[in-house]
């Protein structure tokens, strides 16, 4: 049995056991009436998820970005790969969409378009794929003659469904694809800078590590381009203290758009900080003692400067910026500062015992030979 059958067969005995159960029927009330209807929703939500997911892992389609350019009125050649990963033979349609950025999160936004990129892509239009097949799709894209120089942006999908449909019917499945980015050669125009660089917590002073930055870098070209470079940590001492990857997804930012960008110094590799830092848990709350102890592993402490460079476009241009700011982990200085006072007042007081101790036992022993 499938998932998305699985998911349908588990509404259907939840219905069944609604209708016929006679002691919910008797004790049917306001409240058991929501109950009911959040069961529902979250039973017909699971089997939409599971179905979705379902369609979506039938196809695998790869690369998932190609880069490709060639000059006005040229036939690009290029190929993708289809896999069927289903456990049957399905009927794949291929369509093309242009993409342009959406805001400054760097995810594609994508247009139904017969212009552009979008319709210089010439593939074919359905692929059938046995169970576990795989095939290599050749394309063309037919750049025109009066094509603009510079970047053209758009994508491939395959899908279960056919594009096209008849009026009045609605064409209902996930879509895999693959971006695609030419770029037609000329004169192309490179012009970048980074605008801005901020902490996400919107301040200068920080208690401990992590620290996370986000700089934007604004495009003002003709051709999409890749910031590449470092973020170089220093203590107020000129020395470096961390080097960090600026743009380790590769991420690339699209004519006439703004993008941003995440960096953090004092974070796992692994963690996700955009999706973190939108979803509103990047900095929970923690108490005195977690605080002590995440402080002193690493530590730091001082003021920093965090000097961002980037490099970008096929010139090779640059541009950098630089954020200042201090780390003062007061929670460990506070418990450091107790423990110190604990020490140095418990150690007197332990001396002077010890003092009063001695020389009590040295009065004794001097009665004692007196009365001797």
């Amino acid at each position: 049995m499938s998932i998305a059958s699985w998911g349908v067969a588990l509404y259907n005995v939840f219905i069944e056991e609604l209708t016929n159960n006679k002691s919910l029927k008797m004790t049917f009330t306001p409240s058991r009436a929501g109950k009911i209807v959040v069961g529902a929703v979250f039973l017909l939500s699971l089997i939409f998820c599971l179905f979705m997911w379902q369609q979506a892992d039938a196809l695998i389609v790869s690369p998932a970005r190609l880069e490709i350019e060639g000059d006005s009125g040229e036939t690009v050649s290029s190929t993708l790969d289809l896999v069927n990963n289903q456990d049957e033979t399905k009927t794949f349609f291929s369509s093309t969409e242009n993409f342009e950025a959406q805001g400054e999160t760097g995810i594609p936004h994508f247009v139904e378009s017969q212009e552009e990129l979008a319709a210089w892509i010439n593939v074919k239009d359905q692929v059938i794929l046995k169970p576990g097949e795989r095939k290599e799709i050749p394309f063309t894209v037919n750049i025109p003659q009066d094509a603009g120089v510079g970047g053209h942006f758009a994508a491939i999908f395959w899908s279960t469904k056919p594009p096209n449909v008849e009026r009045g019917q609605i064409a209902v499945g996930a879509k895999v694809g693959i971006l695609v980015f030419l770029r037609v050669r000329g004169d192309i125009v490179e012009q970048g800078e980074i605008i801005e660089i901020s902490p996400l917590a919107e301040k200068t002073v920080f208690d401990s590590l992590p620290i996370d930055l986000m700089y934007r870098f604004e495009n003002s070209g003709n051709d999409r381009t890749k910031p590449i470079g470092e973020l170089v940590i220093k203590n107020m001492l000129g020395r470096e203290v961390k080097k960090i990857p600026a743009n380790k997804k590769q991420g690339s930012v699209l004519p006439e758009s703004i993008r941003k960008f995440f960096i953090s110094w004092g974070r796992d590799e692994a963690e996700d900080v955009e999706k973190k830092f939108e979803e509103g848990t990047l900095y929970p709350s923690e108490s005195f003692f977690t605080k002590v102890r995440n402080q002193m592993a690493p530590f730091a402490m001082g003021r920093y400067s965090a000097n961002l460079s980037l490099n970008y476009g096929l010139g090779d241009k640059k541009a950098d910026t630089q954020f200042v700011f201090w780390v003062i982990p007061w929670q460990l200085l506070t418990a450091a500062l107790l423990v110190f006072v604990f020490v140095v007042f418990g150690g007197k007081m332990m001396l002077r015992r010890y003092n009063k101790r001695v020389i009590a036992r040295a009065q004794k022993a001097q009665r004692q030979k007196t009365e001797e």
